[in-house]
């Protein structure tokens, strides 16, 4: 019998201590425990010591004084672990009860996700939900009717640019790799256990891997200790992501995902082959040699093609191979980094406009996003590494870059009410000059 059967028969059928149940209970004072033989009536009773609690035949059931602790007796006498188990229904269904549902509103403090308590903290002004579990903080986002969770990864940029010396001090090895590796610290996507389950992709893992980039990525772990455990959470069996939209709120199994790539022994294989899959994907490393001898022998800047690289990672069919737009961003401004990502931003600009794809063109949902998001932080992230490289009193050379691209700026783009006579995109029903085409 289930123990919540149990509970309720035993409630029904319980007779207090002493009765045969053919008398009524105003003829027997009913102890929940026997006294022992030096103990008087007028003593008091212990409450909670299933040591000195003694079981009538009948099946009794008896609710203690604190709502935490139950005892139960069953015909072969006191029962611990069937105390406990119904003690765990009942706060599983005290925790269910509380726990928020998506369908009826918007997460308040208090409620829980999960079993995991949700807390409310405003962040730019807007009031955010978040879980903690353990050490780390999970966002609660909704973006284009889609609830999710943000969780924001670890990333060591210093031990990207150690990765990259590693390679550059390996035989055989390119500096057009070396250089890619670097390319990689100018992501900002998350983390390398960062997760997002709030758009419309579902689920992205790391630094901005999903769909078959994704699978591309999780099957580089077969074989390693990282991808067994991997492959042994519920929706990455195989190492391939099942798709299921039952992920974006299941923060339990995200956070188990987050705990093994965030294991120490896991790190380096995480780190490694997430780079080398960025290096070969974005950066289009060992396709076109000549091109890659010639942009380093060009004084090619990895920050530089850090930005092409991020630009082909979020919509790779607007900068389709970086390294060409790379290389033709040096031969228009050969000494300048600031004026070529400018060229870069430009050309990605410019294929969104040129597109015959009816979802896209001048006045698009995808050029506004462009011109509102995507394009201006690539240029902090630019600047980041720049100056970190080249020291904190590098500047983005501003007036060079609006020369290429007249609304460039370090934080947001500048529009306008007239029409530009070049290349523009259209947001809020604002132009943005970008100048000459390419």
């Amino acid at each position: 019998m289930e123990p919540k059967e149990l509970k309720e028969k035993q409630k029904a059928n319980a007779q207090p201590f002493g009765l045969t149940g053919n008398e009524t209970s105003a003829a027997v004072a009913p102890p929940p425990f026997q006294l022992k033989a030096d103990e008087s009536a007028t003593q008091p009773v212990q409450m909670y010591n299933p040591d000195e609690m003694v079981c009538s035949e009948e099946n009794y059931y008896e609710s203690q004084q604190s709502s935490m602790d139950q005892l139960m007796c069953t015909e072969e006498g006191y029962d611990e672990d069937l105390a406990r188990q119904v003690l765990e229904e009942d706060e599983a269904a005290q925790a269910a009860a509380n726990e928020w549902d998506p369908s009826k509103g918007n997460p308040v403090a208090g409620q829980t996700l999960g079993g995991n308590a949700l807390t409310n903290i405003k962040t730019k002004g807007v009031s955010r939900a978040k879980m903690t579990i353990g050490s780390r903080n999970y966002w609660l986002y909704k973006r284009g009717g889609y609830w999710g969770i943000f969780y924001p990864g670890t990333t060591n940029r210093a031990a990207i640019y150690d990765l990259a010396d590693e390679y550059r001090n390996t035989p055989g090895v390119s500096e057009y790799y070396a250089k890619a590796v670097e390319a990689f610290a100018v992501l900002n996507e998350g983390g390398f256990s960062a997760i997002n389950t709030y758009d419309n992709m579902t689920f992205t893992l790391g630094s901005g891997y999903a769909g078959g980039r994704l699978n591309t990525l999780l099957q580089s772990w077969a074989g390693t200790d990282l991808g067994n455990a991997l492959s042994a959470t519920p929706y990455l069996s195989g190492l391939n992501f099942n798709g299921s939209d039952n992920i974006r709120l299941d923060i339990n199994a995200i956070n188990d995902i987050v705990t093994i790539m965030e294991t120490p022994a896991y790190q380096n294989d995480v780190m490694r082959q997430t780079i080398e899959n960025f290096v070969g994907s974005n950066c289009k490393a060992g396709q076109n040699t000549t091109r890659e001898n010639s942009l380093v022998a060009g004084g090619m800047r990895s920050e530089v093609l850090g930005v092409a690289a991020y630009l082909y990672h979020g919509r790779p069919a607007f900068t389709p191979t970086p390294p060409a737009d790379v290389q033709k961003a040096m031969n228009l401004h050969p000494n300048n980094p600031s004026a070529q990502v400018a060229v870069l931003l430009k050309l990605h600009a410019q294929r969104i406009a040129d597109s015959t794809n009816s979802k896209y063109g001048p006045e698009s949902n995808e050029a506004a996003d462009a011109v509102n998001r995507r394009l201006p932080h690539k240029i902090e992230n630019f600047t980041r590494e720049m100056r970190r490289n080249e020291g904190s009193g590098w500047n983005f050379d501003l007036s060079a870059a609006q020369a290429e691209m007249p609304c460039i700026g370090t934080d947001d783009f500048s529009g306008g009410s007239s029409q530009p006579a070049g290349l523009w995109l259209k947001a809020n029903g604002e132009f943005y000059d970008f100048g000459v085409r390419r």
